[in-house]
């Protein structure tokens, strides 16, 4: 009978390495499985990586394009306005330097008016 029991246990000892053989064999093709997967994703992942790194590269740029064109405009802005300020200090000396004399040659001019339209009527009866 010790004989009987010690073959089931052998043979129940050899089952139970076939069936780890077998679940290590699973286990061995999942993990080559995942292994492959995460090669694909990333050879995926390198082509998406050297993507952004362009886009980055490209924003970059645009954005230093833009600051330098910001640039240039604020520079023109000020230009312009600079001048116009030129533009508005000239108009008020000439108008400070040609008031009297408008006024005084405008007066005149009245006075040369009503003396002729005086005369004209003078001779006119």
């Amino acid at each position: 009978m010790e004989e009987v029991l010690r073959i089931l246990l052998y043979l129940s000892a050899s089952a139970l390495c076939v069936s780890m053989i077998y679940y290590f064999y699973r286990i061995t093709k999942s993990v080559e499985a995942v292994q492959r997967d995460l090669q694909k994703i990333s050879g995926q992942l390198n082509p998406l990586l050297d993507s952004l790194n362009s886009l980055s590269r490209s924003v970059k740029s645009l954005s230093d394009d833009m600051r330098d064109q910001l640039q240039k405009i604020n520079w023109v802005v000020d230009e312009v306005k600079s001048k116009i300020e030129a533009v508005v200090q000239i108009e008020e000396k000439v108008r400070d330097v040609m008031s009297n004399p408008v006024h005084n040659i405008m007066g005149t001019l009245q006075g040369i008016k009503k003396g002729f339209t005086t005369a004209f009527n003078f001779f006119k009866k």
